[in-house]
């Protein structure tokens, strides 16, 4: 792994991972992939609540905490922000 400048390392992409998060006032949450911040939109009908994010590579899946689906996307690594989560 490559060395992070606090020495943290990185997550290598292609790792899958299970992070969860809550959804902030505008609709969106935040990921980091390939050692950046990517930003998507989840809908502000869902604003403050907790979501399950299922990271596997570029693709991402959220739930809602209750087991709810609310849709995927894959992420474009040269955007910061993904777009909607559909």
């Amino acid at each position: 792994m490559k060395a992070h400048p606090h020495g943290k390392p990185i997550r290598d992409a292609g790792e899958f991972r299970i992070r969860t998060d809550r959804v902030d006032l505008g609709g969106k949450v935040t990921i980091r992939y390939a050692g950046e911040l990517r930003h998507m939109s989840i809908g502000r009908a869902y604003k403050k609540e907790r979501v399950l994010l299922l990271v596997d590579d570029r693709d991402v899946r959220a739930y809602l905490q209750d087991g709810e689906y609310l849709g995927a996307l894959r992420i474009d690594p040269a955007k910061n922000y993904q777009g909607q989560i559909s």
